[in-house]
């Protein structure tokens, strides 16, 4: 690796999102930002975000259930941040993915030449590290052609309910943070794992990429198992999404920076399969200016601004678009339309895309190359040089795209039948695109005009339902993207424009309520017609985190950001129904409970000998630090009411949160600094250890009544699971004289922990507050090393104590298989003890020839092992692990399953499967292909040739919804649905004349 390469790698890309001490390497596609906002700033009464989701379908295979939905994120709201592809604000959740921040350099980083770089060649020197050994290695190894770092990149995942942070560790595992005992698998030796430049290739344009031949080793493949066995497959080429610097693209590495769920397969070996388009390519183009100045070295700069187009900086990024989910039962189908002149905006309000004139060459922060990216804009672009500036610039701007949903369509595979959610936007000069409404439709696929005229798939007939529509604060409306709107320092809507030609003010801008609240989302109209309104105030706080993370210090003030103050529910006739109204503080007139993290820092400074560097951006810088999921502000305490039409209260609760400070327990969830550093000063943006898995856990509820006074309480205390903190290492390079091939340079580093522990309710205390005195009772729990419940302890109010112990297959040698599998949650025995008695459950479990597993026996013990019974005992199952012969009681009883294993056809009792299917044929012949979609109410010959056993009969219709219930005794019950497949009656049909009998009915209001 050559020398210009490596000090290239350090190149600082300041912005208001990703702002640190350290250098950017890379940033995550809109869509992927967009979701993290649910793992950074969690909807919560702690963060003030409201939870805001529109439920579209819940996918289901077997057991296993995949919900899709449309949800809002009121921090997603920034006019320098891209729209996903459902517009501002709102995000599809459906799959998941893995995306990582790269720190120093990536991970996996090694040139042709086979020396490795990156951290996944050299975690095992961070094995024994002392402070004197990480400080030669800092100053020694951190340049020249065999360098090498000890900076861990850290990957975030977000998938099906689980979350949480990955990092590779000294021993050349993974180390997982999260609520559940997550396994990563990565295989180096597979052929997958890995992928190389010559696979690369397959899908980009490398020509004029200069450093390629340093670039030669991606991750390209993980799997996620989660406790119950599930396997999560991530990535591979067309499944993978990459960014690279906009303006130093041909001196810069093309970084693999998420990885999407490809592949599902459950415990029981069902397989849901997600396919992607890789075609689009977006940019994040930003103005953020900066200020480097140097002292006391050969050459000072004497125009230390880098504003106008200097001022620039950014990512060309390289999406993967969800196109198709496929399972067993059904095809899911996603559409889209390119975002109307999505490149010609970058054409129209920013030249930044292209220009030839010289002049711009600019200091990148941290790097000694001197940067020009008039040389850069052709590199993985399918574009070239016109004869002028703007030709060239249009053709970069139609090489740009953004994918926006425009339909997802589920097709049956049984039935053929097809239901659709339509998503139609705004989108117009004076705002940004947002999602307008949703559309439910069932019918058959055909071919129509979309929005804006493109050819999309549409249902030739059907029935339209009643659509969710959505209506947004347009009291001010943001210039529109890439015009350089005015941000706070949270990077909010402040108001105006910025011109590039201004001299910069590096301070910290406070917020403006009513440019913040610009074009948010503020009315949901439901399909019946009700409606609910949301009105939003600016966070505030009574307390902020000193600067070095050491203290929380009183200090009043407003932060960036939205918090929801009151949410209005009106019917379909718009009369008011109710109010909800939230108070940030411990009493509804009090100051706020809010803390601050610590305000942006927008100036730093390096000293070297005698020569001092001080640098300055707009976007301010942060701390990279592990681990790091916390809110700009966070409450203590809020109050939410609840008034009548009227106005009046009806009673009101209390949550309190743990937060930096103390809480009501006494404990302190501060965040630790550093435990060593190679430099001195600079405690502002010094890494530090994280404490924020800790903060945002709810700590007590109060119930109180319209005269305020306190009904009940409930109280949780938490504890941490014994993990071990992970020492983690952060290092960099800084060039403090910018004279061409005489620098002077200053390697720094610090030591600090990422701390790998969940933190879990250690006991919950229940309080009923009436005239005659307080009851409470109490609930104490404790967690084995897989992060699993072990034991709870429960007294009552009574004084009674009951205790429930647990054990799970790593508690057992017998179950290694399991273990293997990673099948670890599953309970091997409970056992219950109460007045002095116990009572043993244990339940046996065996696996198929496909290692699916099952339970294949339940015993109940009391008293010991004195008094012993088998509940039931599973003699014979299907190829999906499904029972079709159960002993019970000493009776055999056969059950059929349908639709390969997911629906219960029969229910024989006292039968044996030999005998079931001598009459019946063979279970797995009739549940393939006896699908069972008649009725025949109490005709069926098989009842009564089988005289000694009792029936009970499951009848579904194509689209596997219970149609019918035959019992035993021949009555049978029909069930009818609605078009979102909702239960809407109940009743029973007489054989002989047809009439109905209607048994119940149901209707569906939204709250």
């Amino acid at each position: 690796m050559n020398r210009k390469l490596i000090l290239y790698m350090f190149l600082s890309v300041i912005t208001d999102a990703f702002a640190q001490v350290g250098p950017v390497n890379n940033i995550q596609t809109p869509e992927i930002a967009n979701l993290g906002m649910f793992g950074t700033i969690p909807v919560s009464h702690y963060t003030g975000i409201p939870d805001i989701s529109v439920p579209l379908y819940d996918i289901k295979v077997g057991d296993y259930v995949l919900p899709v939905s449309a949800n809002y994120h009121l921090a997603s709201v920034k006019p320098e941040g891209q729209s996903g592809i459902l517009g501002m604000g709102w995000n599809l959740m459906a799959g998941g993915y893995i995306t990582r921040t790269v720190n120093c350099v990536y991970d996996e980083l090694c040139g042709d030449d086979g020396i490795p770089h990156g951290f996944f060649s050299h975690s095992s020197k961070m094995k024994g590290i002392t402070n004197e050994s990480f400080a030669q290695m800092t100053k020694d190894r951190l340049r020249g052609n065999d360098f090498f770092e000890v900076v861990p990149d850290e990957f975030s995942f977000s998938f099906c309910g689980y979350s949480g942070n990955f990092y590779y560790n000294e021993n050349g595992g993974w180390t997982v943070i999260s609520d559940h005992d997550i396994k990563v698998e990565f295989n180096p030796a597979d052929g997958d794992g890995f992928i190389n430049r010559s696979r690369l290739k397959t899908r980009f344009k490398t020509t004029g990429w200069d450093v390629q031949s340093d670039n030669n080793r991606f991750f390209n493949k993980f799997t996620l198992v989660t406790p119950d066995g599930c396997r999560y497959e991530f990535g591979g080429l067309d499944a993978t999404e990459f960014s690279i610097p906009y303006y130093a693209r041909k001196n810069s590495p093309l970084v693999p920076t998420t990885w999407r769920l490809r592949k599902i397969t459950t415990a029981d070996k069902r397989v849901i399969e997600f396919k992607y388009d890789t075609s689009a390519v977006m940019c994040d183009i930003r103005y953020v200016p900066q200020y480097r100045m140097q002292y006391g070295t050969v050459q000072e700069q004497t125009n230390p601004e880098q504003n106008g187009w200097r001022g620039f900086t950014g990512f060309l990024l390289f999406p993967a678009c969800l196109t198709s989910i496929e399972t067993p039962n059904e095809t899911i189908d996603f559409t889209y339309f390119k975002e109307r002149n999505y490149g010609d905006r970058f054409y129209r309000n920013s030249k930044a895309l292209y220009w030839q004139a010289t002049g711009t060459l600019r200091w990148p922060t941290y790097s000694s190359n001197m940067e020009d990216p008039a040389l850069q804009f052709f590199v993985f672009m399918d574009t070239r040089q016109y004869e002028s500036e703007n030709a060239t610039r249009k053709a970069i701007a139609d090489n740009l795209t953004h994918n926006v949903l425009h339909r997802i369509a589920i097709t049956n595979k049984f039935s053929g039948n097809g239901r659709s959610f339509y998503f139609e936007y705004i989108e117009n000069s004076s705002e940004r695109i947002k999602l307008l409404s949703i559309l439910t439709r069932t019918g058959v696929p055909a071919l129509i005009k979309g929005q804006w005229g493109y050819e999309l798939p549409e249902e030739t007939s059907g029935d339209d339902m009643p659509a969710y529509h959505f209506t947004y604060d347009i009291s001010q409306t943001m210039p529109y993207r890439y015009s350089m709107a005015n941000t706070d320092s949270w990077g909010y809507y402040n108001g105006g424009e910025v011109r590039i030609s201004a001299i910069p003010s590096y301070t910290t801008v406070h917020p403006s309520l009513p440019a913040t609240r610009a074009e948010t989302l503020s009315e949901i109209i439901y399909p019946t017609g009700g409606r609910t309104a949301f009105t939003y105030s600016l966070h505030e706080y009574s307390k902020i985190v000193s600067a070095d993370h050491s203290a929380v210090m009183k200090t009043y003030g407003c932060a960036g950001g939205l918090r929801v103050s009151e949410i209005n529910n009106y019917d379909e006739g718009n009369s008011l129904i109710s109010t909800k109204k939230y108070y940030y503080s411990e009493t509804k007139n009090g100051e706020s409970s809010g803390i601050s993290k610590p305000l942006p820092v927008h100036s730093v400074s390096y000293t070297a000998g005698s020569a001092t560097l001080v640098l300055k951006s707009t976007g301010g810088f942060q701390t990279p630090v592990t681990n790091q999921n916390t809110p700009d502000v966070g409450y203590s305490c809020v109050i939410e009411e609840t008034l009548d039409a009227g106005g009046n209260s009806l009673g009101y609760k209390k949550y309190r949160y743990s937060n930096y400070d103390m809480d009501i327990f006494g404990i302190s969830h501060n965040d630790e600094k550093y435990s060593y550093s190679t430099a001195s000063g600079g405690e502002a943006i010094a890494p530090y250890t994280s404490h924020s898995q800790e903060r945002g856990k709810l700590l007590s509820e109060e119930f109180y009544d319209s005269n305020g006074v306190l009904k009940r309480k409930k109280a949780i205390r938490y504890g941490r699971t014994p993990h071990a903190a992970m020492k983690t290492a952060y290092q960099q390079e800084v060039i403090i004289n910018y004279y061409p091939y005489d620098f002077m340079t200053c390697s720094v580093g610090w030591l600090a922990n990422t701390l790998t522990f969940s933190y879990f309710p250690a006991s919950v205390r229940d309080t009923v507050y009436t005239e005659s005195g307080a009851y409470s009772s109490s609930t104490t729990y404790s967690y084995n090393y897989d992060r699993l419940l072990s034991a709870e302890t429960m007294l009552t109010s009574n004084g009674t104590t009951r205790s429930v112990r647990y054990k799970y297959p790593s508690d057992y040698a017998g179950y290694d298989w399991m273990r293997q599998l990673h099948i670890i949650s599953p309970v091997i025995e409970k056992r219950t003890e109460e007045n002095g008695a116990a009572t043993v459950e244990t339940f046996d479990y065996q696996a198929t020839d496909s290692q699916i597993p099952y339970i294949s026996r339940k015993t109940t013990s009391w008293g010991g092992t004195k008094t012993m019974k088998t509940d039931f005992k599973v003699n014979a199952v299907n190829a999906y692990g499904k029972p079709t012969e159960v002993e019970t009681d000493g009776c055999l009883n056969v059950y059929y399953w349908g639709f390969h294993g997911q629906k219960l056809f029969y229910e024989i009792k006292n039968a044996s499967l030999a005998e079931a299917e001598a009459c019946l044929g063979k279970e797995a012949v009739v549940s393939e292909n006896d699908m069972r979609y008649g009725l025949d109410y109490g005709g069926i010959d098989e009842r009564y040739t089988m005289k000694s056993s009792i029936f009970h009969i499951y009848m579904y219709d194509m689209d596997m919804r219970l149609y019918a219930e035959v019992f035993p005794d021949g009555s049978a019950i029909q069930y009818k649905y609605d078009m979102l497949e909702r239960l809407r009656e109940k009743y029973i049909v007489n054989p002989y004349t047809d009439r109905k009998q209607v048994l119940n009915q149901y209707d569906y209001h939204y709250k």
